[in-house]
């Protein structure tokens, strides 16, 4: 086979754009109070030049460090390992063997994209984070790479392991099969149903940004006091409702915006060993996962979503936390039908759960939070304040009684697990409806604990780790509880089946 990348090879010269950037940034958070104090103290008059001086000063070791960073990586292929070089004062070199390599996953943001180049993120076996990424490489170069890489990964464990142990560990070399995508259509469903609050908080912000921005630049601000506002509740219930109004529909517009540039072309790819999703407008992305990596598949709803009923689907890869959560495979609407789909690929019976007995929590669950949250906390506050202040305002507080006991009963009513020797399905909520299944074989470690609430009453939840976080179920019976744990630690004892 031949190796195109058999000699040292530099990346694309457009990574130096992309260097500069990231230098540029990384300078300013290391010395940002430095510049800070150098501002405070300069006279008004001052600030602009020190700025222009500052920014001046900071481009020009940005452009330093970035040409020097390009000029010293470089990155080969020699036998079945990937050697790279790299470092601006000092050289450090690094060989990764083929056989840790998981997944090699494409990300183009406008630059990429105008250029026709990709940034590379290799993952590897046993790292908690990517070993290394290459910033900027030719695509038609990146694809070749990245094929040559996989080929030889598959060829080794082929003369290492037997052919059906390796069916699963390597994403398939054949065309893949786009088995799920979102249009336009789909996206603006998508967008109408998303959590608006983040919007509203962001235009919150950023509404108080802007008055004081207009402030200093001389407008007369002082229209926005409390009384105009009084005034403003005083003309009528019409004027608030259609600024309510405009107000939603700017929020909606502005969550669609940022789902669309988000998920624009969604397509979702299937191998003979994994998924690929390839997503976004001017930052498209491409992340792969293998079926064994994955540890957990989770879907969920809102009320908005119910309505068009479609889900929000997220398949946890095997990494710490913080990398799982950026690197697993989330589809942000999906109908059950598709979830039912994926699932088929990823259990030996994608039907099985939906075939198991419901079982439920202990209602003492529902008796101490009822307690605990819903009435104790809202008495305290209201007779506190009452009893100190003398104000009779502080008893409105006791409203939220009513409010936390309906959503501690429907949260306990929604709390429901099934479970057999493969797998735990778990369902819960409030306002949203979570599903999470978890195969046994992929824990990596189960605990049981008591509050003295739970001691007294024989009670415990049990936690089940994984490498992609972590399940619970709440206020099972203690020896419900240690019968799970043990069906777990034999299943993991027992299984033979790779899932790192």
């Amino acid at each position: 086979m031949s190796n195109t990348f058999a000699d040292p090879m530099r990346q694309s010269p457009i990574a130096i754009l992309l260097l500069i950037y990231k230098y540029f940034f990384n300078i300013i958070r290391q010395f940002w109070p430095a510049i800070i104090a150098v501002f405070i103290g300069q006279r008004a008059g001052n600030v602009s030049n020190i700025l222009l001086i500052s920014t001046i000063l900071v481009a020009i070791l940005a452009l330093f460090f970035a040409i020097a960073s390009y000029l010293r990586f470089s990155f080969r292929v020699q036998g079945n390992e990937l050697f790279i070089e790299k470092g601006v004062f000092k050289k450090s070199k690094l060989n990764i063997p083929f056989e840790r390599i998981q997944t090699l996953n494409f990300e183009q943001g406008i630059i990429h994209q105008i250029f026709n180049v990709v940034k590379i993120e290799v993952d590897t076996a046993g790292s908690s984070k990517n070993e290394f990424s290459f910033n900027a490489i030719d695509k038609d170069l990146a694809i070749e790479l990245r094929k040559l890489i996989l080929e030889r990964k598959s060829e080794i464990e082929i003369k290492e392991e037997p052919i059906e142990q390796t069916a699963i560990d390597t994403i398939s070399q054949k065309e893949d099969d786009v088995i799920f995508s979102l249009s336009l259509k789909d996206l603006f469903i998508v967008g109408l149903t998303q959590n608006h609050l983040r919007t509203l908080v962001l235009l919150f912000f950023f509404t108080l940004w802007g008055a004081g921005e207009l402030s200093d630049a001389g407008l007369d601000m002082d229209w926005l006091n409390e009384e105009s506002l009084q005034s403003f509740l005083k003309s009528g219930i019409l004027i608030i409702s259609s600024l309510a109004f405009i107000l939603l529909v700017i929020i909606v517009i502005g969550t669609g915006i940022r789902t669309i540039l988000k998920y624009y072309d969604f397509k979702m790819f299937r191998s003979e060993k994994g998924f690929k999703i390839q997503a976004g407008l001017f930052n498209r992305k491409e992340n792969a996962a293998l079926d064994h990596k994955i540890q957990q598949i989770r879907w969920s709803n809102n009320p908005l979503k119910r309505i068009f009923g479609i889900h929000r689907l997220q398949l946890r890869q095997a990494s710490s936390v913080e990398i799982s959560n950026k690197k697993s495979i989330k589809i942000p609407g999906i109908k059950l039908e598709g979830i039912q789909n994926i699932l088929n690929y990823l259990l030996s019976n994608g039907n099985e759960y939906l075939a198991l007995d419901d079982r439920n929590i202990s209602h003492w669950y529902l008796v101490r939070n009822m307690i605990y949250v819903g009435i104790l906390p809202w008495l305290l506050i209201a007779g506190i304040g009452y009893y100190i202040f003398l104000d009779t305002r502080y008893l409105l507080v006791l409203l939220a009684i009513p409010y936390f006991c309906i959503t501690t009963y429907v949260q306990y009513r929604k709390w429901r697990y099934r479970v057999n020797e493969y797998l735990i399905y778990a369902h819960h909520g409030v306002y949203e409806n979570k599903n999470n299944i978890l195969q046994l074989y992929k824990v990596q470690n189960v605990q049981i604990h008591q509050s003295p609430f739970q001691w007294r009453r024989g009670l415990a939840t049990i936690r089940m780790f994984t490498a992609a976080g972590s399940i619970h179920i709440p206020y099972l019976q203690l020896e419900e509880a240690k019968k799970l744990k043990d069906l777990i630690l034999y299943e993991v004892e027992s299984s033979q089946i790779k899932w790192y």
